[in-house]
């Protein structure tokens, strides 16, 4: 490697290291904006990525930059102070260093590079928990290894057949329905298949109640918090047996689809995302909208008995089942309410919640801490206290 290659990687290490002085920092740009050294560059930001070796997460005007420069070949910097929509593709390779992925902050102000101060504390993010209510009453507090349970006859299940000790189902009454109840609390996920083979994953602090088994008309299930369904097709005498998800506002009908369904009790509307297919939404008696039909790709959100429907980008909205965060222009306090579920927190405004947006997708498998990180220069006052989110004006 010449003389030039070293100077590049020194340059680079003590840029992620925010030690780079004025006269350094004009000659790392200089390196960054000649196209003679875009693969050296791309060499030296991929071992960064392997060794893990990066210690902050750069701004996002910073990102922009580099990336616009070294990925999309452009011929100056990015001078405007508003923030791009960066390509998962490209961003991915550059901002990864920090292990958990990124967010944008969309606000048009200028961002700083210093890292956030955070508490020494931190709180772990969440994982696999529920407590399964059998028919008959009994609890079993389900095992944080599994990530979800079968229904099957009357055998219950872990995902990778694993046996539930102790849980034989109830025997039926004659014309009874009986139901079970899977409760997901606040930092918790889990997933159950139903017994027509219907796939549910649910969301923090969720109820999902279900009967042991369903009739040949119709399925029927109800849900408090957030879930994602991927609904089986039955059919029956040549007609489809709808599947009915019931909340406090509204029942969405399907045949067999994927959806993502947002019924938070706290939250002052109900938003069901349809992924494929078409799912019909009827309101509970007494609110002002009639029956709509959603397609592929579009959202309604029904709140004081009005219902919009919009087309949306599904990705933000379905993430968590994959388990990221995914913003697109999301408002801080939105955000903050999904840090709160996932994390077990409460949080705590000193004045007005704050007006900023951000864009992005990041693990959440990782510590509040590594995602304070990300509030860095954004101009949100953010620090962990005594347990507690507090976020000043």
């Amino acid at each position: 490697m010449g003389h030039d290659h070293q100077r590049i990687r020194q340059l680079i290490a003590q840029y992620l290291e925010g030690k780079l002085s004025a006269v350094d920092e004009e000659e790392f740009w200089g390196y960054v904006e000649d196209p003679s050294f875009e693969p050296v560059i791309k060499q030296l930001l991929s071992e960064k990525l392997e060794s893990g070796t990066a210690p902050v997460v750069l701004d996002d005007d910073v990102q922009a930059r580099i990336l616009n420069q070294v990925y999309n070949h452009g011929s100056s910097r990015i001078r405007s102070k508003r923030l791009r929509w960066l390509p998962y593709a490209a961003a991915a390779v550059f901002i990864a260093f920090v292990g958990v992925g990124f967010l944008l902050y969309d606000q048009q102000s200028q961002l700083q590079t210093e890292v956030a101060q955070v508490a020494a504390e931190d709180i772990q993010p969440g994982g696999n928990k529920a407590v399964l209510t059998l028919a008959d009453g009994r609890k079993m507090v389900l095992k944080e290894d599994q990530s979800g349970i079968v229904l099957a006859g009357n055998e219950i299940t872990y995902k990778d057949g694993d046996p539930l000790t102790d849980l034989a189902i109830a025997d039926q009454r004659e014309g009874a329905v009986q139901w079970m109840e899977l409760v997901t609390p606040k930092g918790g996920t889990y997933q159950v298949t139903l017994p027509d083979g219907t796939d549910v994953w649910l969301n923090s602090g969720s109820v999902l109640r279900y009967p042991i088994r369903f009739d040949h008309h119709r399925r029927v299930v109800e849900l408090s918090g957030e879930a994602y369904f991927d609904v089986a097709h039955l059919r029956t005498e040549n007609k489809g047996i709808p599947f009915l998800v019931k909340t406090t506002a509204q029942t969405v009908e399907v045949l067999g689809t994927q959806f993502n369904l947002s019924a938070y009790a706290e939250d002052a509307s109900v938003k069901t995302t349809l992924v494929e297919g078409s799912v019909r939404i009827t309101p509970v008696e007494g609110d002002g909208y009639a029956p709509v039909v959603l397609k592929a790709g579009q959202q309604s959100v029904a709140e004081a008995g009005n219902i919009t429907i919009a087309d949306v980008d599904v990705g933000p909205f379905t993430a968590w089942k994959e388990g990221y965060f995914h913003f697109k222009s999301t408002p801080f306090a939105d955000v903050i309410k999904q840090m709160t579920r996932w994390y077990d927190i409460e949080v705590v405004f000193k004045g007005d919640a704050p007006t900023q947006t951000f864009s992005g997708k990041m693990s959440r498998n990782v510590s509040l801490k590594s995602v304070l990180n990300f509030f860095e220069g954004s101009g949100v006052d953010v620090t962990l206290v005594n347990g507690k989110l507090m976020v000043q004006e």
